[in-house]
């Protein structure tokens, strides 16, 4: 499919979509919930299950955009907010949109070897509890932008973040 959209001169991204382990004792799959999102968001684009706590999906358009990946996991939270009973157990979803590069099936295959090792990595960090100040400022933005008839203030904000008031 990857070598298919190539001859074609598709330009795409692939969206790798992970997320934080839950307790035992969590009330839900969150594997399950997030792919009967994917399949609720009938978005026309391809998706995969990849492993067994790691989805990508195919995203078509200007590579450099990554207003697309945002849009699209902001509608994929949403959709999986209505399928949990209790909205507030959203799991924290780790995610990283990339360029598939080259033409041929065995570049693309390195160059998607590449992107799963620094993703791999990236979810190591994250389940470190250390993220990036950018990551989480994106899942703020998507935040309030999913929910915004919630009370955002700067003091709840700035606590979430890890950061002062004044920063």
């Amino acid at each position: 499919t990857l070598h298919q959209l190539r001859k074609h001169k598709l330009s795409y991204q692939i969206l790798l979509i992970s997320w934080l382990a839950q307790s035992a004792n969590a009330a839900y799959d969150t594997a399950g919930i997030l792919a009967n999102a994917l399949n609720k968001l009938q978005s026309g684009l391809l998706h995969t299950r990849i492993s067994e706590n790691l989805f990508a999906v195919l995203l078509s358009g200007d590579t450099n955009d990554t207003t697309a990946a945002e849009q699209y996991i902001t509608a994929l939270e949403s959709e999986m907010r209505s399928l949990l009973p209790d909205a507030a157990h959203l799991p924290r979803l780790i995610t990283e949109a990339a360029e598939l590069a080259g033409k041929k099936p065995s570049e693309l295959e390195h160059s998607m070897q590449l992107i799963l090792t620094g993703f791999e990595e990236k979810i190591a960090i994250t389940a470190s509890h250390y993220a990036t100040h950018k990551e989480l400022l994106y899942k703020l933005r998507r935040d309030i932008l999913s929910q915004p008839q919630l009370d955002w203030n700067i003091p709840d904000i700035s606590k979430d973040l890890g950061i002062s008031r004044s920063h």
